[in-house]
């Protein structure tokens, strides 16, 4: 009779402790299915690429100079929730996935022709075409979390504007150099604007982020060496219009 007691004690016991478990159990919160890359980056990175994005060279420019903006989507206002100052914060709350240009809003917002929805909103311009390519060919390129230098071909002996310096313009400057009220009053979205603070002196200054200068790009990383060697052999060469 002892061993009859017993069975239904261990029973009764089982099942109020499995009562207490599945009582804890909430709903799954929204999780990120492709893995994180939360590695340092290695701050030589690899030799450049052209065919592929990088993120340290060319998204996080973007979302520095556009998005992470004070009362914006940084830490402090995280503005729907969405902190975009670093790539873990982008990939964590924009929701992004490797090769999936739908997962998330971030593709829709900045892509999206409505200046009432868009991101960035008005009055800051939209996003370049370019800029909204690259964003795209990074993600579904597999979103990771790299760097390259240009150590074997950063070629300056003819640097051409057209298709050098107003491409790292329009990647690492224009966003908030440009529309109806640009950053400090500066727009830098032509060879003109673009000359002009390159003769005074101010452009070569604030890429090197010397004393004195605010660095730019402004909350971002500093030029590659390649890219600032670029931009004074263009100065040297004469600042062509080619």
């Amino acid at each position: 009779m002892k061993w009859i007691v017993n069975i239904l004690v261990l029973f009764c016991l089982s099942t109020t402790v499995g009562m207490f478990i599945n009582g804890c159990v909430h709903d799954p919160e929204f999780t990120i299915t492709n893995p994180v890359d939360t590695n340092q980056v290695d701050p030589s990175g690899s030799n450049c690429d052209s065919t592929k994005v990088y993120f340290q060279n060319q998204i996080a420019p973007i979302f520095n100079s556009s998005c992470a903006l004070a009362g914006c989507h940084d830490a402090i206002k995280h503005e729907e929730g969405i902190i975009l100052d670093s790539y873990e914060n982008i990939i964590r709350t924009g929701k992004i996935r490797a090769f999936d240009l739908n997962a998330g809003e971030i593709y829709d917002k900045i892509t999206d022709s409505d200046p009432k929805d868009r991101m960035p909103p008005p009055p800051m311009s939209a996003l370049s075409t370019e800029q909204k390519n690259l964003i795209a060919q990074w993600i579904l390129q597999g979103a990771t979390n790299d760097s390259c230098v240009n150590t074997k071909n950063c070629d300056t002996i003819a640097v051409s504007y057209s298709k050098e310096i107003a491409h790292l313009t329009n990647t690492n400057c224009k966003v908030c150099h440009s529309g109806n009220q640009p950053l400090g009053n500066l727009s830098l979205t032509n060879y003109n604007e673009v000359r002009s603070i390159a003769v005074n002196g101010s452009l070569v200054c604030v890429i090197n982020w010397k004393n004195g200068c605010v660095p730019m790009p402004k909350g971002g990383k500093k030029l590659d060496a390649c890219s600032i060697s670029k931009i004074q052999a263009w100065i040297n060469q004469g600042l062509l219009n080619n």
